[in-house]
Order: C-alpha cells, then sequence, then structure tokens
C-alpha cells in the first residue's frame, strides 16, 4: 500500500577515498541548483561515517509529486548543457540511482 505522493530520489555513490572531498564540491554545487527547484522538499548530501555499506556518498532529494521530478531533470539537463556537460564520475566509482515511493505502514 502506498503512503504519499512525495518521490524520493536516491543516489548511491562508492567514490574512492582519495577522490571524495572533490566529488562532494561537485556534489554540492549540484544541490545547490536541485534545492531551488519548484517542488523540491527535501534535499541532502550525506556521507558515510560508519558501518559496512558499500557505498560512501548518499544524496537524497524529496519532490512532491512525479511532476515536481520530471520537470527537476529537465531542468537539471538544461543546466549541464550550459555549464559544459553533466560532471564525470571519478575513475573507479561506482553509482546506483533511483526512484522510491513512501508506503503506508
Amino acid at each position: 500500500m502506498l503512503g504519499n505522493d512525495f518521490i524520493h530520489r536516491i543516489d548511491k555513490f562508492k567514490i574512492p577515498e582519495e577522490q571524495i572531498e572533490r566529488f562532494i564540491a561537485g556534489v554540492s554545487e549540484t544541490h545547490l541548483v536541485i534545492g531551488a527547484i519548484d517542488g523540491c522538499l527535501r534535499n541532502e548530501v550525506l556521507i558515510k561515517t560508519s558501518g559496512d555499506g558499500e557505498y560512501n556518498v548518499i544524496t537524497h532529494v524529496v519532490w512532491r509529486d512525479q511532476d515536481c521530478l520530471e520537470t527537476a531533470i529537465l531542468h537539471m539537463k538544461g543546466h549541464h548543457d550550459r555549464h559544459g556537460g553533466k560532471p564525470a564520475l571519478p575513475v573507479g566509482a561506482i553509482e546506483d540511482r533511483a526512484v522510491y515511493r513512501s508506503l503506508l505502514i
């Protein structure tokens, strides 16, 4: 059973330790833009501090609904096109990107 209509975009990254500061700087710039897009309800960049998980950086953005997410994707494509393209992942990095919905439990 689904909960609210909020859409959660969660991107997980495994970034080599020697490249993490540079990666975080780029992600932070991108998320400043994302946070200003209409419909963005929550915008977080998380870094792992402990645990056995494979990923060491996670971004979590909550959108009011699917339309807001789709608008944001188009906005960010335009932003990247105007600024020389989407930033490349560091060599050796692994990513896992997905969209989730809340469950009512």
